[in-house]
């Protein structure tokens, strides 16, 4: 890092060589090695438990998944009066990711559906909190079912 610049301002991208000639960000479709170790994905699972549905999301939530995140959420509550994201298996959430969460619990609210969040820790708990959304939204350390 240059010696007047911030730490702040530095960019720090998760960068992985794919090859020696080859940079590619984890984030990027097109980047075989982080297809390889499954860094663009996110992963979605569904059950009922104790009255509530509750949709286990793990990997990363940003923006090449959020629209999947989204849909996910907002399909659960249309279909369930409890709904809980249980977020203990996500690594990451960007802008785009709180966003998804945020649309799922306004469409909760208008159903008159209850919506929780539940397992955050580490980064993405970091992330809740500098948004301010832990004071919006319903977060629980552990599943309400």
């Amino acid at each position: 890092m240059p010696a007047n610049a911030s730490p702040k301002r530095q960019i720090v991208k998760d960068l992985r060589i794919d090859s020696v000639d080859n940079w590619c960000s984890k984030s990027r479709r097109d980047c075989p090695a982080a297809e390889e170790d499954g860094a663009n994905m996110m992963q979605v699972t569904e059950a009922t438990r104790n009255g509530w549905r509750v949709v286990t999301v793990t990997g990363r939530a940003d923006h090449e998944t959020a629209d999947a995140l989204e849909s996910a959420l907002r399909s659960a509550v249309e279909a369930n009066s409890r709904v809980a994201a249980d977020f203990s298996a996500l690594d990451y959430i960007s802008s785009v990711g709180l966003r998804a969460v945020v649309q799922a619990a306004r469409a909760a609210q208008k159903r008159g559906s209850e919506f929780a969040i539940c397992g955050i820790s580490g980064m993405v708990r970091k992330v809740f909190e500098v948004s301010g959304l832990h004071q919006l939204l319903q977060i629980h350390g552990e599943l309400p079912c």
